[in-house]
């Protein structure tokens, strides 16, 4: 032996930061995209449409209300629309 001990990991401990910083990530910039595509007025139309729905659409218009950095991404993807 080396004097190096090495613990196994076990499968499932701790958190997956990394897949849920890129499902954010991936979130955002859908967010984003699909702000550039439609437009500002558009887009915050439609979520206001949600807003008056049952309860899984208020939750969506929640999810996909407008924000600074989703206006950051819209911003920067609005050159190719």
């Amino acid at each position: 032996m080396n004097g190096i001990a090495q613990i196994p990991r076990l499968p499932g401990q701790g958190l997956p930061v990394r897949g849920i910083v890129l499902a954010l990530l991936a979130f955002l910039g859908f967010k984003g995209f699909l702000m550039a595509h439609l437009g500002a007025i558009t887009y915050v139309d439609r979520v206001a449409k949600l807003e008056g729905g049952n309860i899984v659409e208020q939750m969506g218009a929640w999810a996909m209300r407008t924000d600074p950095i989703t206006l950051f991404i819209a911003d920067q993807l609005s050159i190719f629309f």
